[in-house]
């Protein structure tokens, strides 16, 4: 029996009956058909007829012993090959094979099971702590099968000890979500755990608040020093402010990405240093999308801190698309959140002013761009993300700038994206993880 439809056929758990009435070349076929699909199953069955204890005479298996033996000795061959040869031999063979793939598949659609490899490696910290398997019922597994199912993310950041991976894993599969994507990472010798986890859940079974307080019991159990859940669909996109100079190319593409939904925020106002006139694209984009453009002419004297303090007191971060202003250790703190700058110049190289110049000058054959969070002292806050460009003797500085300006816009958009996806994390003191 199959079940039919627009993909290749899947012999169903429940007929194997049918496969017994059939002829021995059906039987070949329809074998051959079902274990091309799954070669974990191929493989027990391989196993499985390897350590059996046949004699060759009694017609069990016959000349298809020998011809096992064989095609395993041939990589060539592929599993679905050797047992696909081996099911041409005799009926016998054929259904004895016939059985043995059943009963792994009968065994593994039974529960799904998740296993960690365990050759997975040291730096990745699942050696240290014990990671049950978790049973999830089939359903629970296609997103397609109810549109009510939504994505959640989850970051954790604690100091390291066994078994948090699996009350991880159990916090969310106790309330019927199920984990798509898990990334860990435990630093050698430094005692501390960072992961990031993507999955899917019913927000009717798990409510947004539930969720909030399970993930707090968590954080409380371990001591972490940082738990974070969003869900995109249904939690307000992140508010920010972007500040920008003369040089636009970074703010318009920022707005065309936040135009495009190519970027999961939104742009409460731009403030520049820099005098727009009415008719520039700029301003008659944000005119046309009602996002305020606010003027505040800057010195080194005056900086206008307090002010721009006042105009992002409801951001949840800011975005320096080429601000070409050094704020204050005293604005940093009173603002209290993190600060995303783009440098157009590979960090730790070519720091401050015109670095496109500093590369020309030194003749790299590289020049790129910087993403970074922004501290006190200028250009050294921890990187988010780096892009490069090749250069060569042929370039000018002008066509050295070019370049770096493109790298620039996506290196910055990336950056954002990064962190709206809690992708980033702080690593010691001046370092990031970036999942």
């Amino acid at each position: 029996m199959y079940a039919t439809g627009n993909t290749t056929p899947i012999i169903m758990i429940a007929t194997p009956i049918s496969f017994f009435r059939s002829s021995d070349a059906t039987i070949g076929k329809r074998l051959h058909a079902a274990i091309v699909r799954d070669d974990r199953i191929s493989n027990l069955i391989l196993l499985r007829l390897r350590a059996r204890d046949l004699d060759s005479d009694s017609g069990l298996m016959g000349s298809g012993f020998s011809l096992l033996s064989l095609l395993g000795s041939r990589p060539i061959f592929s599993i679905p090959t050797r047992l696909h040869a081996l099911s041409q031999i005799g009926e016998a063979t054929t259904k004895f094979v016939v059985w043995l793939y059943f009963a792994e598949k009968q065994r593994k659609m039974t529960l799904i099971q998740r296993r960690v490899p365990s050759s997975l490696p040291q730096i990745f910290g699942f050696a240290k702590r014990s990671f049950n398997s978790s049973k999830f019922p089939i359903e629970a597994l296609n997103s397609s099968s109810s549109p009510s199912l939504t994505h959640g993310i989850h970051v954790f950041h604690c100091p390291d000890g066994v078994g948090i991976v699996a009350k991880l894993s159990d916090c969310i599969a106790s309330r019927g979500g199920n984990i798509l994507n898990a990334d860990v990472f435990v630093p050698e010798n430094k005692n501390v755990f960072y992961s990031r986890s993507v999955f899917i859940f019913d927000p009717v079974k798990w409510p947004r608040d539930q969720m909030d307080e399970d993930f707090f019991k968590l954080a409380k159990m371990f001591n972490a020093m940082k738990s974070v859940v969003r869900v995109p669909d249904l939690d307000p996109k992140y508010k920010i402010a972007v500040l920008a100079s003369k040089q636009e190319h970074c703010l318009v593409d920022l707005l065309h990405g936040w135009q495009d939904g190519r970027l999961p925020v939104d742009i409460t106002r731009v403030i520049s240093n820099h005098d727009r006139a009415p008719n520039t694209h700029v301003i008659r984009f944000l005119e046309r999308h009602g996002i305020p453009y606010h003027y505040l002419c800057s010195s080194k004297e005056n900086k206008r801190e307090d002010e721009i303090l006042e105009l992002v007191q409801d951001t949840d971060f800011l975005v320096l698309a080429r601000y070409m202003q050094v704020f204050s250790g005293s604005f940093l703190r009173s603002y209290g959140k993190d600060i995303i700058n783009i440098h157009h110049g590979l960090l730790p190289s070519f720091k401050g002013g015109n670095p496109s110049k500093q590369a020309f000058d030194a003749g790299v054959k590289l020049i790129g761009s910087t993403s970074h969070f922004v501290t006190e002292e200028l250009d050294t806050g921890p990187i988010i993300e780096q892009m490069v460009e090749s250069v060569s003797h042929r370039d000018n500085l002008r066509i050295f700038v070019q370049k770096s300006e493109d790298v620039e816009k996506r290196c910055l958009a990336k950056a954002i994206r990064s962190y709206c996806e809690l992708r980033v994390l702080p690593y010691e003191e001046n370092r990031t993880v970036v999942f």
